[in-house]
């Protein structure tokens, strides 16, 4: 994939944020969901929600057809109070084999927009080199 378009599922080395201590933890790769990328000043910045079987917190489920199609265990929820940002491309991505492009339904792309209104989500920032920063705020 050359650029990155919104809906994508990609497989991501994601860190998640520690809300008790402030530090990032965890570099496991993971499907993850374009969620927003935007070209600033020549730049593709790209933030992505982690999809997981067993998340905990604030989440959207995805309904057992479609996580079929996009080849994710049957009980995947997209979690929607982080995300991780970076600079695409990015070395932590896991380059796939030929396999084909996994996009979102319209669907649950609205479904995860209706939940994330109002939403303040914890940014996790992944330099090129670890180690990277948290911030908190709305993306």
């Amino acid at each position: 994939m050359s650029h990155p378009e919104p809906g994508t599922i990609i497989d991501f080395a994601y860190e998640w944020s520690d809300s008790a201590t402030g530090v990032s933890r965890g570099n496991a790769h993971r499907p993850c969901l374009i969620w927003r990328a935007r070209k600033i000043l020549g730049l593709s910045l790209v933030a992505v929600l982690p999809l997981s079987a067993s998340a905990t917190g604030a989440r959207v489920p995805i309904s057992p057809s479609e996580a079929k199609k996009l080849r994710l265990p049957e009980n995947s929820q997209a979690v929607i109070e982080e995300a991780n940002v970076f600079t695409w491309p990015s070395p932590f991505l896991k380059r796939p084999n030929g396999e084909l492009p996994r996009i979102a339904s319209r669907k649950l792309l609205n479904a995860i927009e209706e939940a994330m209104t109002g939403r303040q989500l914890t940014i996790v920032r992944r330099a090129e080199d670890p180690p990277s920063e948290t911030h908190h705020g709305a993306a």
